[in-house]
């Protein structure tokens, strides 16, 4: 199992053991066990693909930042806990929101689809010795797992926490913009589900600006069209490319029109496309 820790969680501590509030994200490669059973990818390639969420999920070194990651297999989980009355209030909700979403970005340019959920909760790490635990991690992972499709999910108490828990928010900003900040990178979905929106971008995130926008969504393009091929006869794996898809289709549909020319799909493309408005 490899492992990476970052934050002043590494240091052993002996306090008596307790749960302490925590933002916790669990995150995997969605379609996992098709990718290692399947004919298309091999040893190498998934390595490189595990490599790249690993990467792209895990915090850099922060010492005092309080945030504890570990990654095995295809998974990453990352703890941030909350501060106290006394510490930094840098807004860990938005923070955390805003880290995902960079990261499924990279990740869907790659055609990399990851799955997760984002939950609030106590959780016990003794880094010492690996061990993990909390109601937090585990209501983390049921959102994970009830996912289903390409998302990074919620919990459904967040908004409330947000609002009456001054540790998920920024003192440098008000309550109102600090909520604005987060609002912008969350979408409710039509199962009623919140989930993190890798469309709501703006070229200010790319290297190259409104170039860089374009580019990330023309490869997301690329890799729906190829989807649509190669599960043409798997509908449970074509159903969760449909749903990114919609998706996809509903943001570059609103774009101004000098732009978004060669990145809608077709339905000869796409089969059975649903645009959603």
């Amino acid at each position: 199992m490899e492992t990476r820790k970052v934050g002043s969680s590494r240091r052993r501590t002996t306090e008596a053991p307790r749960y302490r509030d925590a933002l916790v994200s669990y995150v995997d490669i969605l379609g996992f066990r098709a990718l290692l059973n399947g004919k298309h990818d091999g040893p190498g390639d998934i390595r490189k693909k595990v490599l790249e969420v690993h990467r792209h999920l895990l915090h850099e070194d922060d010492e005092g930042a309080g945030i504890v990651d570990i990654a095995f297999s295809d998974t990453v989980l990352s703890v941030s806990f909350l501060p106290g009355p006394t510490d930094y209030h840098p807004g860990v909700l938005y923070q955390a929101l805003f880290h995902l979403h960079l990261a499924q970005i990279e990740l869907l340019g790659q055609g990399i689809l990851i799955r997760g959920g984002l939950a609030l909760g106590g959780v016990f790490i003794d880094s010492s010795r690996d061990v993990w635990f909390g109601p937090g991690i585990v209501s983390a992972y049921e959102l994970e797992t009830n996912a289903d499709f390409p998302r990074i999910v919620l919990d459904g108490g967040l908004p409330r926490a947000f609002d009456e828990n001054a540790a998920l928010r920024s003192k440098h900003n008000t309550h109102a913009e600090e909520a604005k900040f987060v609002r912008d990178l969350v979408k409710r979905d039509v199962d009623g589900m919140a989930y993190i929106d890798p469309f709501s971008t703006d070229p200010g995130l790319f290297d190259d600006g409104l170039a860089g926008m374009m580019g990330f969504y023309q490869s997301v393009r690329r890799h729906l069209v190829d989807a649509a091929s190669r599960y043409a006869e798997k509908p449970s794996v074509l159903r969760k490319y449909a749903w990114l898809a919609n998706r996809y289709e509903a943001t570059v549909s609103k774009l101004p029109e000098v732009v978004r020319e060669g990145l809608s799909l077709s339905d000869t493309e796409f089969p059975g496309l649903r645009r959603v408005v």
